[in-house]
Order: C-alpha cells, then structure tokens, then sequence
C-alpha cells in the first residue's frame, strides 16, 4: 500500500511539473495572472513534499516572457543569486515591456 501511494504521488509530481513547463502566458490574461496560476501549481507540488526552488521558478517564468522584454530577463539572469518568488513577481509586474 505504501509502494502504491508513493507511485501516485510521484506521477502527481510529474504531471504537475509537466503542466507548469508547459504553461504559456497569453496577452488576454496578462502577467499577473500566468504568476498566480504558476504560484498554484507550484504550491501543489511542494503540498506533496517535492521541494521547489526559486531558481527553477524563476527560470520557468522568464523562459515564457516575450522579446520585448529581452533587457529585463538579462538583468534577472544576470544576478548572482536568483530573487525569492515574491520579490521576482512583485518586479515582474511592475514592469513594463520594451
């Protein structure tokens, strides 16, 4: 039983990490709204133990935003140490394209 309930948590992980690599922000819903919807996912994941690491999220966002915002993900890349995930989508909304 215990083998069983450890399959299913490692295949929730999964799936969850899948749909968060593969979550696009789109112009109708904005910024603020694709942070939300990553944050939920990310706190579902780390509900089931797995561990989530600002790098990685800040990765996952910067990774989605589009060109114009080409100078703000090179300043957020170019830090030393990634921002925690409140600071990064406090900046992230802030900020504005181009």
């Amino acid at each position: 039983m215990v083998e069983l309930f450890s399959v299913n948590i490692v295949g929730d992980i999964i799936s969850l990490r899948i749909e968060l690599y593969n979550m696009k922000v789109s112009k109708e819903e904005g910024i603020t709204s694709y942070i939300m919807r990553v944050s939920q996912i990310r706190d579902q994941i780390q509900e089931v133990g797995e561990i989530m690491y600002d790098k990685e999220m800040t990765t996952i966002v910067l990774n989605v935003l589009p060109n114009e915002w080409g100078k703000f993900v090179s300043s957020i890349y170019g830090r030393r140490k990634p921002p925690n995930s409140v600071n990064f989508g406090h900046c992230v909304r802030l900020k504005k394209p181009g």
